[in-house]
């Protein structure tokens, strides 16, 4: 199996709203009230970075990060297709680099995750972030802070 990281095309947008993961589709809604394809669309549109992993040449992941106004802060997202449950294991030892290099020039990136999205959840655990309790409303807070060196 090919896997390939780039910028992401429209077409990939349309292709990940398509074939979102069901959770996926119920944390847009319940935490931006968009459906998919406008929910991706935005978040593209105000990240400083987005990225599209593919899988022989197929979208399976979308991600990015956006700063949150003039301050060193960032707000990190990702989505997948049904599909992240095969590319598990590769994707894994693959990203941890790729997707902590969003990090950079941010003190701290954060976001809410839907308490059911556990794939999601488990894999920014497995990358060092801290994860609050679910708050009422069902959402965790994921923080990830620069390590002091």
């Amino acid at each position: 199996m090919r896997i390939d990281i780039s910028t992401p095309t429209s077409e990939d947008v349309k292709y990940m709203a398509e074939h979102l993961r069901p959770i996926d589709v119920i944390e847009a809604w319940l935490l931006l009230r968009r459906l998919p394809f406008e929910a991706l669309d935005t978040s593209i549109k105000l990240s400083d970075h987005s990225f599209v992993v593919k899988a022989d040449g197929e979208p399976v992941i979308l991600y990015g990060v956006n700063r949150i106004g003039l301050s060193d802060e960032g707000v990190v997202w990702m989505v997948a297709t049904p599909r992240i449950k095969s590319l598990q294991k590769v994707f894994l030892r693959k990203c941890k680099k790729e997707f902590l290099s969003l990090t950079e020039g941010y003190e701290m990136v954060y976001n809410y995750v839907y308490e059911h999205n556990t794939i999601a959840l488990s894999w920014l655990k497995w990358l060092g972030f801290d994860i609050s309790s679910a708050a009422p409303g069902g959402f965790c807070r994921v923080e990830y802070r620069k390590q002091v060196k």
